[in-house]
């Protein structure tokens, strides 16, 4: 078994492939319209070039020993999940997510205080906060049951004086990474929420980079940058649709209302909410 592991990471390192015994390291990923979500590979990242250069270096530049920490990391990920449970997610795909995780980590830090441009705007929240006079505020999230292969998306709309008004939930089948399933959860979001008569609405989203993406006009031909244009088109010119990042304890409500999904399997409009989501909103109304 050691010897399969050890084949199996020197394989996805180099691009080889993965190895020809043990389990299956790749998963088919099938959204809930059947369509199949191909792999975002490590957006392009070179993994051998990038330990190479850490180690024939004197004086590594501070990327190149970031990148490389990082992948040393997915790939003791990739070996214990391996030797341990006899599975693992593909070896390029804990890079991805390990990449997201540094570009979200150098955005935080590069713009503490926020920027805003366009439809969507980055913003420093210490809390939930309600929306403008005339505005509405829906609050979006993902939840993610690794091992069932689901993922659930829920919202919740509240006016301005923070009342929840509107929730919805929905279910999707497939693994894929996790600003893939943030984005996925606000497609599905928007499909609902664009036959609903509300002119002006502020969407918030605690992944930084499917925010940033959202309004940045940068080509993306991966299987992410699709679900990033489905949301743009979904979005087209409503000019008083914005979309902003929130932090992830600022979006408890949303988040819980994503768990919800697992037992509402269809697309479920919400009119009534559990205690626990009341509860939740009265918490973020009151520190407001």
């Amino acid at each position: 078994m050691q010897s399969e592991v050890n084949r199996g990471i020197t394989a996805a390192a180099t691009g080889e492939g993965p190895p020809k015994k043990g389990p299956p390291l790749e998963a088919t990923k099938v959204n809930r319209r059947g369509e199949v979500l191909r792999e975002d590979s490590h957006r392009g990242l070179d993994v051998p070039k990038v330990v190479t250069d850490v180690a024939i270096s004197r004086e590594p530049n501070k990327d190149g020993l970031e990148k490389a920490c990082l992948v040393f990391l997915s790939i003791l990920r990739f070996r214990n999940d391996m030797l341990w449970k006899r599975r693992s997610k593909p070896l390029d795909m804990i890079i991805g997510e390990q990449m997201e995780w540094l570009r979200e980590w150098r955005s935080l830090h590069a713009n503490p205080k926020g920027v805003s441009n366009g439809n969507a705007c980055v913003r420093d929240s210490v809390r939930w906060q309600k929306p403008k006079l005339g505005f509405v505020k829906c609050n979006v999230d993902v939840a993610v049951w690794e091992a069932e292969g689901l993922l659930g998306t829920g919202a919740v709309v509240r006016d301005d004086q923070g009342h929840l008004t509107q929730g919805f939930t929905t279910m999707n089948v497939g693994r894929c990474s996790s600003h893939e399933a943030e984005a996925i959860a606000f497609r599905e979001v928007l499909s609902w929420i664009k036959h609903m008569p509300v002119p002006k609405v502020v969407f918030e989203l605690d992944s930084l980079i499917v925010v940033q993406n959202i309004n940045s006009s940068a080509p993306n031909n991966t299987e992410f940058g699709s679900i990033i244009q489905n949301c743009k088109e979904l979005l087209g010119s409503r000019s008083r649709w914005k979309v902003q990042f929130v932090k992830r304890e600022d979006n408890s409500v949303a988040h819980a209302m994503a768990k919800l999904a697992k037992l509402h399997a269809r697309d479920s409009e919400w009119c009534e909410f559990p205690q626990e989501i009341i509860e939740l909103n009265v918490q973020d109304v009151i520190s407001h």
